[in-house]
């Protein structure tokens, strides 16, 4: 990882809205991590996961691969 953020012209746009996810964290009892990232998709966005935790996320839509695979055939 310091090896990356050390590379030459790199920015790195960091979109984690900590408070937002103490936040929910703290109204659904979701882990940290998951909260973290689920403040990062936004509402009505699909997350491609097999971690059922996300399904207490209100406004993410969770999917497992095979999932969003048949979604892609269709």
């Amino acid at each position: 990882l310091d090896a990356i953020l050390k590379t030459r012209g790199l920015t790195v746009i960091n979109k984690t809205d900590y408070r937002g996810a103490l936040n929910l964290h703290r109204k659904t009892g979701v882990k940290m991590p998951d909260c973290i990232i689920a403040t990062q998709l936004g509402n009505g966005r699909m997350l491609c996961t097999y971690d059922r935790e996300f399904l207490k996320v209100p406004g993410i839509v969770v999917a497992e691969p095979k999932e969003v695979l048949t979604r892609l055939a269709a």
